[in-house]
């Protein structure tokens, strides 16, 4: 699990979060086969005692179009959790560890969510949805994706305000465009 117990400002400084807003140009080349994979990714998010929230993605895409990931996040307290802005998106690391000052290579942003995210999340209460974005044309090579929730706030005894980096990732080999246009397996 990776909490960063900043401001969303200078966590996005310090993670060298950089959004993204234009189309992808390169195509990926990927280590997997194209389309969705499923997945069984849950986390539990502990802050110096019981399970505060639990994160869970269930499927991930990555194409030349986009990605796109299905999630839920539920709150696990007896307090109402409020989510400040949106750092939804997914995060590639060249390497497959990380620790909290390990910068990603790239972030990209959701752009679109398949329905509205709550302001607040009340106790016991949880969102589904899916999450979308553009592919980032710059990331080569080995790339490990992690998917990123929040930021979140409220968790009692917690930090001002958090995201969540999974533990869980996805390894891909991204490159330049195959001779078919397509991606290569």
């Amino acid at each position: 699990m990776r909490q960063f117990e900043r401001s969303v400002v200078s966590m996005a400084a310090r993670l060298g979060l950089i959004l993204l807003a234009t189309a992808a140009t390169t195509a990926l080349v990927a280590a997997a086969p194209a389309g969705a994979q499923r997945i069984s990714w849950s986390e539990r998010y502990p802050y110096h005692g019981p399970v505060a929230m639990r994160f869970t993605v269930s499927n991930v895409s990555i194409g030349t179009g986009g990605w796109s990931a299905e999630i839920t996040f539920r709150n696990l307290t007896k307090k109402t959790i409020t989510l400040n802005g949106n750092s939804f998106g997914i995060a590639y690391y060249s390497s497959s560890t990380i620790t909290p000052t390990t910068r990603p290579a790239a972030f990209v942003a959701a752009s679109s969510f398949s329905h509205a995210a709550p302001a607040k999340l009340a106790p016991g209460a949880s969102w589904t949805g899916v999450i979308r974005g553009r592919v980032d044309p710059t990331v080569k090579g080995k790339t490990w994706v992690r998917v990123v929730f929040g930021p979140f706030a409220g968790v009692p005894g917690g930090p001002k305000n958090f995201i969540w980096i999974t533990d869980h990732k996805l390894p891909l080999t991204l490159g330049k465009k195959s001779g078919s246009g397509g991606l290569v397996i």
